[in-house]
């Protein structure tokens, strides 16, 4: 089961890296100002997630990670290392 779990997570990992390489649909107005980041900072608020109600991932979980700070968020559990990786992207 472990080895049926990675090579499925590696393609959607995959396939989630070949998002960045897609040209939008849409583009910018020639007149758009700049996008500008103010605060930069990732909150997550009372957040859950779970991939079958037997296999809950998240469960209530808020944290902020304010600009220019880093978070480790440590677990034996590979999907959950997935699971950020996706709520994060």
């Amino acid at each position: 089961m472990h080895f049926s779990l990675f090579v499925h997570v590696s393609v959607e990992i995959e396939n989630m890296f070949d998002l960045l390489y897609l040209q939008p649909e849409i583009s910018d107005s020639p007149f758009a100002t700049p996008f500008k980041v103010n605060r930069g900072e990732v909150e997550f608020k009372n957040v859950s997630f779970g991939y079958s109600s037997d296999k809950v991932v998240l469960n209530n979980v808020s944290f902020k990670v304010p600009a220019g700070h880093a978070v480790a968020i440590v677990s034996s559990d590979f999907l959950f290392y997935f699971t950020q990786k996706l709520l994060l992207f």
